[in-house]
C-alpha cells in the first residue's frame, strides 16, 4: 500500500435511510398506480373520441355527391363539382346502400369519415353523404384532455409524497430517530450485556407480565425448556413483589 493510499480516509457506502425508503416506496407506488389509471383512461378516451367523431360525421353533411360521386358542397369551393377521392373502402360499401366509418387521407388531410347513402321517396339510392373530421383536430382535443389528466396526476403525486413525508417522520419519531440497523445493534448489545451478568434478571411490564429475562434467571428458576415471555410474574414467582415495584 502506498503512502497516498494510507492517507485516504476509509470510505463506506452510504445506506439509504428508513425515511427515504418509505418515501421512495410510496412515490413508486403512486407513479405505478397513476401510470396505469392514466393509461387506461387515455386509451378509452382516445377510442371514444375517434368513435364519436365517426358517429357525428354520419349526422352532419358537409360534402354531398350523387351516384357519380361528384361533389355538390365542400369546405374548399375549388373542389365543388369534382369527383371525390377514393378511400380504402372505395365508397363501394356506401354505394351499395350501407353506412361506413373510415379513416383516410383526403383533400384536407387525414380525417375520420362517416358516410351514409341517400335514398329518394321510393327508397332508390340517389347519392351519398360524406362527413369528415380532421385527425389533427381530434388529437388537439385529446391532447388538451391529457394535459388536464396529467395535471391532476401531478397534484395526486404531490399529495401522496406529502403524506409519505408525514408518515415517515412519525415513524422515525416513534423509534427515536434511529435506523433499523442501529436498533438491531442496540438490541444485540443489550442482550449481550444482559447475558454477561451472573445474576438472574427478570423484567416485567406495567401489567406484571414478563418482558425479558436472561439465561441465569431461567437456570435458577428451572425454566430451561419453557418460554415465559408474556406470562404473569405471579405464575412463575408467586411471592414476587415486582408488580408492586
Amino acid at each position: 500500500m502506498s503512502v497516498e493510499d494510507r492517507k485516504q480516509p476509509h470510505r463506506t457506502k452510504k445506506r439509504m435511510t428508513l425515511r427515504s425508503k418509505i418515501n421512495w416506496l410510496v412515490f413508486l407506488n403512486i407513479i405505478l398506480v397513476l401510470t396505469l389509471v392514466i393509461s387506461v383512461i387515455s386509451y378509452f378516451f382516445i377510442a371514444s373520441e375517434f368513435e364519436e367523431a365517426g358517429e357525428q360525421a354520419l349526422a352532419v353533411a358537409r360534402t354531398v355527391a350523387n351516384m357519380k360521386q361528384i361533389r355538390y358542397s365542400h369546405p374548399d369551393p375549388k373542389l365543388i363539382g369534382k369527383i371525390m377521392e377514393k378511400d380504402p373502402g372505395d365508397n363501394g360499401k356506401v354505394l351499395a346502400g350501407h353506412s361506413s366509418i373510415t379513416q383516410a387521407m383526403g383533400s384536407l388531410g387525414l380525417s375520420v369519415r362517416g358516410k351514409a347513402p341517400i335514398f329518394d321517396s321510393l327508397h332508390h339510392q340517389i347519392g351519398l353523404v360524406s362527413v369528415g373530421y380532421l385527425v389533427s383536430d381530434i388529437w388537439d382535443k385529446i391532447f388538451a384532455f391529457l394535459v388536464r389528466i396529467a395535471g391532476l396526476g401531478v397534484i395526486a403525486l404531490a399529495m401522496g409524497l406529502w403524506g409519505a413525508t408525514l408518515l415517515s417522520g412519525h415513524i422515525k419519531r416513534q423509534i427515536f430517530n434511529m435506523e433499523p440497523l442501529e436498533i438491531a445493534f442496540l438490541a444485540q448489545k443489550q442482550a449481550s450485556i444482559l447475558e454477561s451478568i451472573r445474576e438472574g434478571i427478570i423484567a416485567v411490564d406495567s401489567e406484571g407480565k414478563i418482558s425479558t429475562y436472561n439465561q441465569e434467571a431461567k437456570r435458577l428458576l428451572g425454566l430451561d425448556s419453557a418460554d415465559v415471555i408474556g406470562k404473569s410474574i405471579a405464575s412463575i414467582i408467586p411471592n414476587s413483589r415486582l408488580p408492586e415495584v
